[in-house]
C-alpha cells in the first residue's frame, strides 16, 4: 500500500488529484490536509508514517508562513 499525504488549500486541485489517483493501477491510500498546521499535527501524533509520501503545495507555503 502506498500512503500519500496531500497538503493543499485548493479544493479543485485536491479533486483533480483524487481523480488521477483513482486511475492508477496501484494500491494507494490518499489522505488530504488543508494547511501546514494540519499536516504537522497529524505527523506529530502518527509516528508510523515514515513510509508515507508527502505532496506539498509549495505556493501555499507563502501564505502559511506570512
Amino acid at each position: 500500500m502506498i500512503n500519500l499525504l496531500l497538503v493543499d488549500d485548493d479544493q479543485d486541485d485536491i479533486y483533480f488529484f483524487k481523480q488521477a489517483v483513482k486511475k492508477v493501477a496501484l494500491p494507494i491510500n490518499l489522505s488530504t490536509y488543508r494547511d501546514g498546521k494540519e499536516i504537522c499535527d497529524y505527523l506529530a501524533v502518527n509516528k508510523d508514517c515514515e513510509n508515507s509520501i508527502v505532496l506539498l503545495d509549495l505556493n501555499m507555503l507563502r501564505h502559511w508562513w506570512s
